[in-house]
């Protein structure tokens, strides 16, 4: 008998654990490409059964969106989710808007120096 991850609290796993399990079925899957694609976005959640797959460029997003074999590999381990894939800031995004910020409170264009 096998467990059915079925999305209830009884046997809810983390994000994490999830993705690792998927990548890994991808990859005996053989979908090397869509694993690749995969491999570094770490940056999964869970939220009213939706599982949140946050990416940073446009082409991964155009990728990943409705594709039919990572969905197929959520199913194929038992997990019910609606996968959403959403495009998120970067480290450098964030640091861009933080900038913008403070220039609009000072009035004038600041340059920050990364250090030596």
């Amino acid at each position: 008998m096998s467990l059915v991850r079925n999305n209830d609290n009884t046997t809810q796993q983390s994000p994490r654990t999830i993705w690792g399990r998927v990548l890994y079925d991808l990859k005996e899957k053989r979908e090397y490409e869509l694993h690749s694609i995969c491999l570094n976005l770490d940056k999964v959640t869970i939220k009213d059964n939706r599982f949140i797959i946050v990416v940073y460029d446009k082409k991964t997003l155009d990728k990943l969106q409705n594709n039919k074999d990572l969905v197929a590999s959520f199913e194929s381990l038992g997990y019910n989710y609606n996968i959403s894939v959403v495009l998120g800031e970067s480290e450098q995004d964030e640091q861009n808007k933080k900038l913008a910020r403070l220039q609009a409170i000072l009035g004038y264009n600041t340059k920050i120096r990364q250090g030596d």
